[in-house]
């Protein structure tokens, strides 16, 4: 009789543990991410300000999963160009099948920027078979290291290849693993499975501006 009570106590303490240990590792993250958002000189708010949040449900990465989170935003603003950096999760499946994917995503507007819609991400194995059965990115026959990097889609594929000039592709090779979304005067990239700790602020945004710059 003892045993199922002791085996339900143990978890309850060990679920506790997992729960206090969350929410201090979070409040951590928070004050360094606030510290060197101040070391900077840029602002920090505790979620996205409410245009920002507007903004970024423009992407699908916004409407993937459920209990959707976006935290921690950084924000620098030129006028010409904005960046904001935040953390962002959310959840896939329910129970033991729950899974909570984490990015760090910078998003960057920019009055210089006249971008057509597209997304680009990592071709990954699955992506080649799913191609094999007619489901098609944008590939460019004489590009086959851009086209097998990344799985680009979009609405209008003429407009991409025109925007996709081969010095345009040649400069995103160098950049890995990169997932980038984009439309009119607007973008957001992140890489997938990795969320930056607060002394990659200042690269996270170097790479916005390289990416911006890239673009134009």
């Amino acid at each position: 009789m003892w045993f199922p009570v002791f085996m339900f106590t143990l978890l309850a303490v060990i679920f506790a543990a997992i729960v206090f240990y969350g929410i201090q590792a979070e409040k951590k993250r928070k004050a360094a991410v606030e510290a060197a958002a101040l070391e900077l000189g840029l602002a920090f708010s505790p979620t996205l300000v409410g245009s920002d949040q507007a903004l970024f449900e423009t992407f699908e990465l916004a409407h993937v999963g459920h209990s959707r989170q976006a935290s921690l935003a950084t924000m620098v603003d030129s006028g010409e160009l904005r960046l904001v950096l935040f953390d962002y999760r959310y959840s896939i499946g329910s129970g033991k099948n729950k899974q909570t994917p984490a990015y760090s995503v910078v998003m960057a507007t920019s009055t210089s920027l006249q971008l057509p819609q597209f997304s680009m991400t990592p071709e990954s194995f699955f992506h080649r078979l799913a191609d094999f059965f007619g489901f098609k990115d944008i590939d460019f026959e004489d590009d086959l290291a851009f086209s097998n990097q990344f799985l680009l889609k979009g609405e209008n594929e003429s407009e991409i290849r025109s925007f996709f000039t081969p010095q345009r592709r040649a400069a995103f090779l160098p950049l890995g693993q990169v997932n980038l979304e984009a439309h009119d005067q607007v973008f957001i990239f992140y890489r997938s499975g990795r969320q930056s700790g607060a002394a990659q602020l200042r690269k996270m945004m170097e790479e916005g501006f390289s990416i911006q710059a890239l673009l134009s």
